[in-house]
Parts: structure tokens; C-alpha cells; sequence
């Protein structure tokens, strides 16, 4: 049979084991909240990559019907100066 001794001992090995697991389970609870918050600003650059580069993706097509713009109407001035002759 144990000892009174042995008893309390077991029990303090056993409360100092359940300390370290609560605080092991409360650091990994602040690091799951810090993935998180990463995670967030990650997902939020991402969508403002996504953003700009479309953005660049319409500023070039913008440029290119421009440029279609100016291509008909100098076809239309040339074929307007050609009838003309």
C-alpha cells in the first residue's frame, strides 16, 4: 500500500503535468490566433495582387480598343481622302 507521502507526491506529479498541458494547449490556442491573423493578412494581399494585376489587365485593354479606335477612324479619314480623288 502506498504512503500518505507517495500519495501526495503522485498527486503533485499529476497537477504538474496537467499545467504544463494547459499551458501547452494555451500557447498552441495563441499560435492558432496568429496563424489566423496571417493567414488573413496573407488572404488580403493576395486579393490585392489579384486586384492589381487586374487592373493592369484592363489598363491594357483599354490601350489596345484605343488603338482600334484610332486605327478605324484614320482607315475611315484615308478612305473619305481617297474618295474624294
Amino acid at each position: 500500500m502506498a504512503s500518505t507521502r507517495e500519495v501526495l507526491e503522485a498527486i503533485d506529479h499529476g497537477v504538474n503535468r496537467l499545467n504544463s498541458a494547459r499551458a501547452s494547449f494555451a500557447n498552441a490556442g495563441r499560435l492558432a490566433e496568429e496563424l489566423a491573423r496571417s493567414l488573413s493578412r496573407l488572404d488580403a494581399d493576395v486579393q490585392a495582387a489579384q486586384t492589381r494585376a487586374l487592373a493592369r489587365e484592363l489598363s491594357g485593354i483599354a490601350v489596345s480598343i484605343d488603338r482600334a479606335i484610332n486605327d478605324v477612324t484614320a482607315t475611315r479619314s484615308g478612305a473619305a481622302a481617297f474618295r474624294r480623288t
